[in-house]
């Protein structure tokens, strides 16, 4: 989540969501980012993962979740599981369908020639 003054906070449950503890400011190491890193495009392609040592300031480490000509993805989201991201987000080819990739911390701070696992 983010603050009204725009911090990047957590908060978590022990309840399964049913209720929420206090906001607590996330470290600004180790940020990541993903979004649809077509500059200037209109198309929602590719799905790309980076991540920020130095408080947003520079993304590394850029690696793409997709990349298909033709194809869209948007809304991700991402939820840790001890060292695994879950990722969830909508893919648009052949209609809409939400997909689910879980990869490893690490796969983030290993850039690939291919830029997809």
């Amino acid at each position: 989540m983010r603050s009204v003054d725009c911090r990047v906070m957590m908060r978590t449950s022990r309840d399964e969501g049913r209720t929420w503890g206090p906001p607590k400011q996330l470290s600004p190491d180790n940020l990541l980012a993903i979004w649809t890193h077509n500059p200037g495009a209109k198309t929602r392609n590719p799905l790309t993962a980076a991540v920020s040592k130095d408080e947003g300031q520079t993304w590394r480490e850029l690696r793409n979740l997709e990349d298909a000509p033709g194809d869209a993805w948007a809304y991700p989201a991402v939820s840790w599981v001890g060292d695994r991201a879950l990722i969830t987000y909508f893919n648009y080819r052949g209609g809409l369908s939400l997909k689910l990739r879980s990869l490893p911390a690490s796969w983030f701070y290993h850039p690939s020639s291919e830029h997809k696992s």
